[in-house]
């Protein structure tokens, strides 16, 4: 209408009526795409619906006073929640190793890797919050219960000794060791330097040698320079 106008055809008044009706269907449709978008129900993500509380007919709202209408369960992007004492803040970072300890399925265990960790200690607890993905291939359920094991450090070429073997004494602590004299095997006292603790497990940082012999039974009735002997059980 408005080229027509412009070659001279038609009025004003005509022109503005068209253009309303123009600007007045174009509300119309804009209305009419709203209200059909309501009709499509789309998911943040892919997944399966475990859960489902609306029937056809019933207004979709997402979620009422009694729950979700639709539960949508991805178990192929599952994270681990969980809060480490303030200790371990120094050394715990984004992509550090750990453990998930699966209690209810034999202890077993599934390494993840750190993607989150919380900037704030929890004033009640002196905790701080790490998050941790784990591989789609761990068969770990939503909101299931585990035990998370931080590697906070790591010494390869560590000598560990069964920590129930070491002793203390006026100058420290020591292990027995079963020393080759003379062909005769004697029990021999060796300080040692002890570093971190892991299970069972105590890393000696100083005072043995790789291949040298740690006595692990009846050390505590020994002393040092006393014969060995053995017997075949």
């Amino acid at each position: 209408t408005k080229n027509l106008y412009d070659q001279g055809i038609g009025t004003y008044q005509s022109v503005l009526q068209a253009k309303t009706q123009v600007e007045t269907l174009q509300g119309n449709i804009n209305t009419l795409q709203k209200q059909a978008a309501l009709m499509t129900v789309t998911a943040p993500q892919s997944g399966v619906a475990d859960l489902v509380n609306v029937r056809v007919g019933e207004t979709f709202v997402g979620a009422t006073a009694a729950g979700p209408q639709i539960r949508i369960v991805n178990t192929g992007d599952l994270k681990i929640r969980a809060n480490i004492p303030e200790n371990y803040m120094g050394s715990v970072k984004v992509g550090s190793p750990l453990e998930v300890v699966l209690p209810d399925q034999n202890n077993r265990i599934v390494n993840a890797t750190v993607t989150v960790v919380g900037k704030i200690i929890d004033p009640g607890t002196r905790t701080f919050y790490i998050e941790a993905k784990v591989p789609a291939s761990s068969n770990l359920k939503p909101n299931q219960v585990a035990k998370v094991h931080i590697k906070d450090y790591n010494n390869p070429n560590a000598i560990a000794i069964p920590m129930n073997t070491l002793q203390n004494d006026e100058a420290g602590k020591y292990v027995m060791l079963a020393v080759k004299e003379a062909d005769r095997l004697i029990a021999r006292k060796r300080s040692i330097t002890v570093g971190e603790l892991y299970k069972d497990r105590l890393e000696v940082k100083s005072g043995l040698q790789p291949g040298e012999q740690l006595i692990t039974e009846g050390f505590q009735s020994l002393y040092d320079g006393q014969l060995i002997t053995t017997q075949v059980k």
